[in-house]
This record gives structure tokens, C-alpha cells and sequence, in this order.
């Protein structure tokens, strides 16, 4: 396996909205290696969004997808702390997560055109091309990438072979890996997203 999820303790209080590229960018002011990396992702953060911030949970991670061979560069990066614009997030211990092959796998969005039946075709197609085979189960629209020609849509993709999940979960799917897009976690049941 070429790649692993890094998860670091993170604390504080807040991150504004959209909070993405703000994140990204301190990220790379303090580990100017990650632009050398084609393949990035960094996991949506979990909180509650009020008044265009998003509340950080006590026990939320920070957690980046990294090629295994940056492993001790991704050490080096616990104990920073981030600081933009008002807000500050400091990185604690880490925590290597191997990725396990799941039958199913759940991404919060993936990156598409605005219509839902042509971002479902592209799905079907990009899957085609890596050789995978699964259930599809398109969830909840959001805006994506502040473009009034792209939108942003929740993905569950059930039945897949252990290959296959681990495959997904390596290279993802579409672009903006490290905005948190295309970034596939093991599934958990989610409210209304088969209803």
C-alpha cells in the first residue's frame, strides 16, 4: 500500500466558512512539500456550522492522505500551530491510520457538473476507467468551488471487493483532493441519505 491516512489531535475553537483553502494554505506555509505531492487529500473536518463558522468538535481530527514515504515529514508537523486571518489551529499528537478495504465506502462530496444525472454518468464512467465495480447511492447537493457550473454532491458506493475499496480509497475520485473533495471513508449510516 502506497497510502495512509495521518491523524492528528487538533486544538481549537473554530474555522470560518468556507474554511478549505484558508486551511490548505497555512498548510503549505508550513510544509511547503505538500505542493510537491500530486496526491493530497485532506479529510473534510467534523463540527457544527453556525454563523459562518464551523464549531469544532472536542474529539474532531485533522486528518491528511499522504503518500506512505512522507511519513516522517508528516510527523514534523505535529506540535505547529496554523495561524490566519483569526483563527488558530494547533496539531498535536499523530496517529498513522492504515487504510482497510471496506465493502462500502462514503465520500461527503465529490465534484461534478451541476446536473445530477450527467454527475452520476461521470461517475459511472471514471469507475469504469479504474476498473471498479459498485453500487452507486448519490446523496445531498451542495455548492461546489464557488462556480455556478459545478456542484458538489454526497457519494455512498456499497458492494466492493477489498481490491477495489482500497483502490477508491487511494486515488479518490475527480479533483480537489486537497479541499476534502473525492476522498472516500468507510460508510456509516447517514439520515436520509438512501430515503
Amino acid at each position: 500500500m502506497h497510502t495512509i491516512d495521518y491523524a492528528y489531535e487538533i486544538s481549537g475553537e473554530f474555522l470560518p466558512i468556507p474554511y478549505a483553502l484558508p486551511l490548505w494554505n497555512t498548510l503549505c506555509e508550513a510544509a511547503p512539500w505538500l505542493n510537491e505531492e500530486s496526491r493530497i487529500g485532506v479529510l473534510p473536518l467534523r463540527g457544527m456550522v453556525q454563523h459562518q463558522r464551523l464549531w469544532l468538535a472536542k474529539r474532531t481530527k485533522l486528518v491528511l492522505r499522504l503518500p506512505i514515504h512522507r511519513q516522517t515529514s508528516a510527523q514534523q508537523l505535529s506540535g505547529i500551530t496554523l495561524t490566519t486571518d483569526g483563527w488558530s489551529l494547533e496539531l498535536g499528537p499523530i496517529s498513522p491510520r492504515p487504510l482497510i478495504g471496506y465493502p462500502s465506502l462514503h465520500a461527503f462530496g465529490v465534484l461534478g457538473p451541476a446536473d445530477e444525472c450527467a454527475f452520476m454518468e461521470g461517475v459511472r464512467e471514471s469507475l469504469t476507467a479504474m476498473g471498479i465495480v459498485g453500487q452507486l447511492i448519490c446523496g445531498q447537493a451542495q455548492a461546489g468551488m464557488a462556480n455556478d457550473h459545478c456542484q458538489s454532491y454526497s457519494l455512498v458506493i456499497h458492494h466492493l471487493n477489498p481490491e477495489h475499496s482500497l483502490q477508491l480509497q487511494m486515488e479518490g475520485l475527480g479533483s480537489h483532493q486537497h479541499l476534502g473533495y473525492g476522498l472516500f471513508v468507510p460508510y456509516k449510516a447517514i439520515p436520509n441519505l438512501e430515503g
